[in-house]
């Protein structure tokens, strides 16, 4: 629901992270078999008519950022944007 939100408010940050990859990362080192885990992908995924189809938002397990210069800034406002819009939605409920 927040992403649906977030495209009609604010269609640009919708459409950045959409394109842009976050970096995804779960480090465990002192199991008994480490474990490092890493991929990037959008925050949103869209079907081919636009549709959300999944969000990914797990803040505690992104790692450093890994894209060209000219997505940085549109990246960390988008991202910002719909950080606010998910706790406006927690402090709605």
């Amino acid at each position: 629901e927040a992403a649906e939100r977030l495209a009609v408010e604010q269609p640009e940050a919708f459409a950045t992270l959409s394109r842009v990859p976050a970096t995804f990362m779960k480090e465990h080192h002192a199991r008994e078999r480490p474990v490092s885990m890493r991929y990037r992908r959008p925050h949103i995924a869209t079907t081919p008519d636009g549709s959300v189809s999944a969000c990914f938002w797990s803040p505690p397990f992104e790692g450093p950022l890994q894209v060209p210069i000219q997505d940085v800034e549109p990246y960390y406002r988008a991202y910002a944007a719909f950080d606010q819009l998910i706790e406006r939605r927690v402090d709605e409920r």
